[in-house]
């Protein structure tokens, strides 16, 4: 079975004071208007997809293709507080592409998804940059933001990754702050955020997409 990590999530209510949105009425005296309620976000709790193949060589975790895909602190911090988050614009050190971005769950049903994989960021790049990525090792990267339940106080998250076999096996190893995966050349970084959990799954096999599951217990 799949071990993860638990969240903690404090939910703090600050009730405010201030100027209500109010009309007057004929009369003279002023009616509130009624508060329009937050719409309905579903949780999801499962999710499965393909991580494609990387270019890891004989590296050991190598960085996503799109750099700054693993600072999922920063993402999850900067949904929490509805500041503007960060977008992805370039591929290894310093050769730039469009921009992507990871949507705020939000709007997007409860999870948004950002999958990057290096053979087609190479092909997509154009031949020159694909030239000065040579020779460098790479993770393909999958980045998942999920908004969890308003009345989540802690919950398990576990992780699984298919290996050479097929099979799915448990990514439960801690190492230099990420989950290793038993099927190895793949892990995963995970940061929470009052009702964020941003996660992003690396795979740098040469020749293997991955199947992924994530199932989160609330």
């Amino acid at each position: 079975m799949s071990v993860g990590v638990k969240w903690v999530i404090l939910v703090i209510l600050l009730l405010a004071v201030g100027a209500c949105g109010c009309r007057k009425s004929g009369g003279g005296s002023t009616v509130s208007e009624p508060a329009k309620a937050e719409p309905e976000v579903p949780f999801v709790k499962t999710k499965e997809f393909v991580a494609p193949r990387g270019r890891g060589g004989k590296a050991d975790n190598p960085p996503c293709i799109r750099r700054g895909m693993e600072e999922v602190m920063l993402l999850a911090k900067a949904f929490a507080t509805q500041q503007k988050q960060p977008s992805y614009a370039i591929l290894g050190n310093d050769t730039a592409t469009s921009p992507m971005a990871v949507e705020d769950p939000r709007r997007a049903q409860g999870l948004s998804i950002l999958m990057s994989g290096v053979e087609e960021e190479l092909k997509g790049a154009g031949p020159q940059a694909a030239k000065a990525l040579e020779g460098q090792t790479y993770a393909s990267c999958t980045t998942l933001a999920f908004l969890l339940p308003k009345n989540a106080t802690q919950g398990l998250v576990a992780v699984s990754a298919g290996a050479a076999d097929g099979t799915l096996q448990p990514c439960n190893l801690t190492q230099d702050g990420y989950m290793r995966c038993q099927a190895g050349q793949a892990a995963w970084v995970s940061f929470h955020e009052n009702r964020y959990l941003v996660m992003t799954f690396k795979n740098w096999a040469d020749d293997l997409d991955r199947p992924v599951k994530i199932e989160i217990t609330p």
